[in-house]
Parts: C-alpha cells; structure tokens; sequence
C-alpha cells in the first residue's frame, strides 16, 4: 500500500482553501509586490552600470585599437541611450529627478570621450575631462543612493 501525504488527502480536507501549503503561499504573497520592486530597482541599477561598462569597452576598443572615432561615438550613443531608456521605464522619478539622471548618464562617457579624443591628438588639457568623467560617475552614484 502507498503512503498518502496528508497535505493532498482530500478525504481530511473540507477545502482546498486552508491547507497548509496554500496559507503558506498566501501569507508570502504579502510581501512580494515590495521585493519584486526592490528586484527590478536593484536589476536596472546593475544593468545601468553593465551599460557603463560595455560604453567605455567599445570606446576603448573602437578608438584606440581600430581607430574608428565614429565608431566609438555610434556604440557609445547606442549603449547610453538605452541606459537612459532603462533608468526612465524602470525607476519612478519626477521629471527633474530624470532628467538629473539622464544628464549624469550623458555627461560621464561624453566626457570620457572628449578626453579620448584629446589624448590622441597630445593635447594635455585632457585630465580635467577625465576629472569630469570620474565626478560624474561619483555624483551619479550618490544621486542614486540619495534618490532610491
């Protein structure tokens, strides 16, 4: 004979309503509206930064090794488009709030790249557009701990 799990038996329950695992599921069920925000908050962030870093790997890669400063400005423009299209579908702001952010997301790599650029042709105002770069990125990060 086969044992029965007591949880499935319907012979002791009257409804399904008020077995234990179903009271388990329902009482989680509170809870989960405010992880699933804290998931897709803390996911946009992570794939906002994974942006950041595909943008700077392709002006690495496509203006130092290949020389293609067109090319380096498309992929960047493409990768820091949609970093702000994340922020904006993601993350409930005000509409100052998002166009802070947009600009701290434009300003970094731009900076990046007139810094690029500027090292290539041995101009050697290029750190202050580093120092811009980095400020940004810094700035981008409190905003987002002061904001969230």
């Amino acid at each position: 004979e086969r044992s029965r799990s007591y949880e499935l038996d319907a012979e002791h329950h009257s409804s399904v309503a008020r077995l234990r695992h179903v009271l388990m599921i329902r009482e989680a069920q509170k809870y989960y509206q405010a992880f699933d925000a804290y998931a897709r908050v803390l996911m946009a962030l992570g794939v906002n930064q994974f942006l950041f870093a595909l943008t700077y790997f392709c002006l690495g890669y496509m203006l130092f090794q290949h020389g293609t400063s067109w090319g380096a400005v498309s992929g960047m423009a493409i990768f820091i488009v949609t970093a702000e299209m994340l922020i904006m579908l993601e993350i409930s702001w005000s509409t100052l709030e998002q166009l802070i952010g947009m600009l701290l997301i434009a300003v970094a790599p731009t900076a990046c790249l007139v810094a690029s650029v500027l090292w290539t042709v041995h101009v050697e105002s290029w750190h202050l557009f580093l120092f811009v770069s980095y400020s940004c990125h810094g700035m981008w990060m409190l905003y987002l701990l002061h904001v969230t």
